[in-house]
């Protein structure tokens, strides 16, 4: 089959370099004008395509549309899909294709009417081989994701259970229909779907996903399996706004104080006082401290001492009582969090002792790899050494990584890209 359509393709070019037109072809359902030289645009009918091409020809749309839809050209993705649809009417791959072009530009009914056409379709084993979003199973998706969008999620989930019965190694299939079944309280099925999605792909899915099948997997008793699923969240998304937060009520669940009082500390810290979650996060941490220090006998009362007076101390200008205190809870804490780095070296640069600050933030960048706010800090170090070139490569990288920190807190310290 590849030998036959690789030679179909050679006369097909063949044939196409030596016809005289070059003008641009419109095409029904929109108004933007395509590259004509697509083979589809040649012809008017199946019947007017020589004989011996007419897989190859098959081929270079799949190819062509595929492209258009990933480089969300949805627009140009919508026409070549119709265009495919006029000569190959009965064919499953171009109504699907239409359905996907009609999701990427937000029409949502279209696109329920494109998965309905080709749930009528027959499918095709033609080159190139089919992908998980054109195959049979995609009616079922992409209906049900028309559904999902129009929040009408009650109509959404026979569709998207439908597609991941069909295809269950399909991990988008899983993922939309544990997303639908969250959103319908249907905490089980949503928990079983998401486990099947990331079971095949661990990557698929955004963080909000994660972020229910966190909360899926948490309602059903498994706590340690939902601080493991926002601890891969934040591993994918290190920056994502109210994620440290979440964690660290999942830690509170668990009795965790420390780890929930640092993981509350840094949604503060990474998204300032502006940040959506960032008051309630130092609420809840002042909470925990004031919890604990009535309990005289909690084992973490010593540590969130130090670690309270260390930033009062910090705060006030006592940088070396702060530093004493900091010292003592970063040898003493267990806490898998940089939070003890970075207070530590702050003190350090409060003093002017920057190369005792290099290397507490050296130290906590080899264990937690770019992680911005460390970076900030080594590059204010870097610079107040006089290694500006170093410096401005730290800076470069962090703002990369996380502009809008960069935005909201390092400017005043660098007084970089004002």
């Amino acid at each position: 089959m590849k030998n036959t359509a690789l030679k179909a393709t050679t006369r097909l070019a063949l044939f196409l370099a030596v016809l005289s037109t070059s003008a641009q072809a419109s095409v029904p359902g929109g108004g933007a004008a395509v590259d004509s030289s697509l083979g589809i645009f040649r012809f008017q009918s199946l019947q007017d395509i020589p004989a011996g091409m007419h897989d190859a020809i098959y081929a270079e749309y799949v190819h062509a549309v595929r492209a258009a839809i990933g480089y969300a050209s949805y627009t140009k993705a919508q026409q070549i899909a119709s265009r495919a649809i006029i000569l190959w009417p009965n064919r499953q791959r171009p109504q699907l294709h239409l359905a996907q072009a009609e999701i990427g530009s937000l029409r949502w009914s279209p696109c329920i009417v494109a998965a309905r056409q080709a749930r009528k379709a027959s499918p095709d084993d033609l080159a190139p081989e089919t992908w998980p979003t054109e195959s049979p199973a995609a009616a079922d998706y992409w209906e049900g994701l028309g559904f999902y969008q129009t929040q009408r999620f009650e109509e959404a989930i026979p569709f998207l259970r439908a597609a991941s019965e069909a295809a269950p190694d399909w991990a988008e299939a899983h993922r939309a229909l544990g997303e639908c079944a969250y959103l319908l309280s249907n905490i089980q099925e949503a928990a079983y779907a998401y486990a099947k999605a990331y079971g095949l792909d661990g990557t698929c899915g955004g963080v909000r996903d994660l972020s229910y099948y966190a909360d899926a997997i948490q309602a059903q008793g498994d706590l340690e399996a939902g601080i493991a699923a926002l601890e891969s969240a934040l591993e994918r998304f290190p920056y994502e706004p109210g994620l440290h937060a979440k964690l660290a009520t999942f830690y509170q669940l668990e009795d965790n104080t420390m780890e929930a009082y640092y993981h509350f500390t840094l949604e503060s810290l990474l998204h300032s006082k502006r940040g959506q979650f960032s008051q309630k996060a130092v609420d809840a941490a002042h909470e925990i401290f004031a919890k604990v220090n009535k309990d005289i006998d909690h084992p973490d009362r010593h540590e969130l001492l130090l670690m309270s007076t260390g930033m009062i101390n910090l705060e006030n200008g006592r940088a070396h009582e702060a530093l004493h205190s900091l010292e003592h809870v970063q040898r003493m804490s267990k806490t898998a969090t940089i939070v003890p780095y970075l207070l530590v070296a702050d003190a350090h640069l409060h003093l002017g002792q920057l190369t005792e600050a290099r290397a507490t933030l050296e130290e906590a960048l080899s264990v937690h790899v770019d992680f911005v706010p460390a970076m900030v800090m080594l590059a204010r170090t870097l610079r107040a050494m006089d290694e500006k070139e170093s410096a401005q490569v730290m800076v470069d990288r962090a703002f990369k990584l996380f502009p809008t920190y960069w935005k909201l807190q390092a400017e005043n310290i660098l007084g970089h890209r004002g």
